[in-house]
């Protein structure tokens, strides 16, 4: 059976980021990258998840720091 191929939180990240650009096609990059598309297409969901997380946990900072001034 062959096992599924592991790829690093860091270049995951990159690549997602490439897909974000004006006009880029996601397949493209996936290819140029030697993954599937449909895979590319299952990280851009959870990196924008991550994303929205990491901006309300500043926020939530920002306010502390403000307020506890």
């Amino acid at each position: 059976m062959r096992q599924r191929k592991s790829y690093p939180n860091p270049f995951k990240t990159q690549v997602v980021q490439k897909c974000e650009q004006p006009g880029v096609s996601v397949a493209a990059i996936a290819t140029r990258h030697g993954i599937n598309a449909n895979v590319m297409r299952r990280w851009i969901p959870l990196h924008r998840d991550q994303q929205n997380q990491q901006n309300q946990q500043n926020q939530q900072t920002v306010a502390l720091d403000y307020h506890g001034a």
